[in-house]
């Protein structure tokens, strides 16, 4: 939970582990997951009610992974541009 997302974002996603997404509606949650395999939510609490941030959550921790091939390519060829 962070009040400006940008930042954490750019930080989270420089670690090769984190596929950081921010939670901005429940499609976006969702879109990460699948298209990602998103394994981090960024929330920014001020703009979300807790109700909202607690549907986030769930979404969020409910949904399954898995990380398309091509995708995985992908990221590991940008992790080699340093």
């Amino acid at each position: 939970l962070v009040q400006h997302g940008a930042m954490a974002t750019v930080l989270a996603n420089r670690c090769p582990l984190l596929r950081a997404v921010v939670g901005t509606s429940l499609e976006n949650v969702e879109r990460g997951v699948q298209q990602l395999a998103a394994n981090t939510l960024i929330i920014e609490y001020p703009q979300k009610t807790l109700q909202q941030v607690r549907n986030l959550l769930s979404r969020f921790l409910r949904a399954k992974r898995a990380l398309p091939e091509e995708v995985g390519r992908q990221l590991k060829e940008l992790a080699s541009c340093g």
